[in-house]
């Protein structure tokens, strides 16, 4: 009757509580997560436990996406395609094409993640690979003229490289 916790790479743990099922003695399950996060129930995840519980818990929940896509769509009506950086196992892209906006590639870093993405769009251009990596660019720049919109759920603390150079600048002075 509440709204949730916000789910983390962590669900998994009780931690202070947060995790546990409200009326079983146990932390909520992956797929109660993906539920928590607004993925439909045939949406797969792909990997070991820990891969889908990061792919879970770093995902943007659909019913977000769903929305900005909607509200972007009624601010440029013209906005049919787009393509995802970032895509993790697709949360944004889900719901952008639940707002009826169509994902054309998406690039993600995490194999299991694009494995578990290419599952569930299989009509999208998964590109696996860094995007600093030249090969990866030259594929993403393929598609500039293809598409309406970038998105992109950037890269969360763990994987950022801003904090390391904070950090790293930090310790120089």
């Amino acid at each position: 009757d509440e709204p949730c916790y916000t789910i983390t790479t962590y669900f998994n743990r009780p931690g202070n509580g947060t995790y546990v099922h409200p009326n079983l003695n146990r932390v909520i399950t992956a797929r109660e997560a993906a539920r928590i996060q607004s993925f439909p129930d045939s949406y797969y995840f792909y990997g070991n436990k820990n891969e889908v519980l990061k792919q879970i818990g770093n995902a943007v929940p659909c019913i977000f996406a769903e929305k900005i896509g909607m509200r972007l769509k009624d601010l440029f009506p013209k906005i049919a395609t787009f393509g995802d950086l970032f895509a993790g196992a697709g949360g944004l892209s889900q719901g952008l094409n639940q707002a009826g906006l169509k994902s054309v590639f998406a690039n993600e870093i995490e194999l299991s993640a694009c494995i578990s993405y290419k599952l569930n769009h299989d009509e999208t251009d998964v590109i696996y690979g860094d995007i600093l990596n030249t090969a990866t660019k030259e594929r993403i720049y393929q598609y500039k003229n293809s598409i309406d919109m970038l998105s992109g759920g950037p890269p969360c603390q763990g994987f950022s490289n801003a904090n390391r150079q904070k950090n790293h600048a930090i310790s120089q002075n």
